[in-house]
């Protein structure tokens, strides 16, 4: 179980909190692309957030292009023994672990071409000429060549 709650006024920092009760290791919750976890915090019963990292608690595990969080098998779960009625093996409710985790969007950079932005050829002879960009281009074209000359994609 989570609930999200966005940080800065319009979310301007980019920032948010994640709250999250993890009761098994089944569970998973899905950050969307572009996000990232800069802090993972223990929080008590009144989902007051701790000052120790507790980051080592949860599995965070790149799927997709998203980013998957569950809870790590080696943290003990606790049993409230005080409940009043107990499960059908009769032990007390399992409580849920509960984090609070600080969100970040990462910042995207435009993609920028490096090679030179215009070359020369001869009519009537082979062309050729490689575009070349940073910051993870996804495609690329060129507009107003001359008759007769295209752009290859492959």
């Amino acid at each position: 179980m989570y609930s999200r709650h966005p940080g800065g006024v319009a979310n301007s920092a980019n920032k948010g909190k994640l709250f999250a009760v993890f009761n098994s290791t089944n569970g998973v919750i899905k950050i969307s692309p572009g996000e990232t976890i800069s802090s993972v915090r223990r929080a008590n019963e009144y989902f007051e957030e701790g000052l120790i990292d507790a980051s080592g608690d949860v599995n965070i595990i790149a799927a997709g292009g998203h980013l998957e969080i569950s809870l790590n098998a080696s943290v003990v779960k606790q049993i409230d023994i005080d409940t009043v009625g107990t499960n059908e093996v009769g032990i007390g409710q399992v409580k849920g672990n509960g984090y609070i985790l600080t969100l970040s969007h990462a910042a995207t950079t435009a993609p920028v071409i490096t090679s030179a932005l215009s070359s020369t050829g001869t009519a009537g002879t082979a062309f050729s000429y490689q575009i070349t960009a940073v910051n993870s281009p996804t495609n690329f074209n060129a507009a107003g060549l001359p008759t007769g000359l295209s752009v290859s994609t492959g």
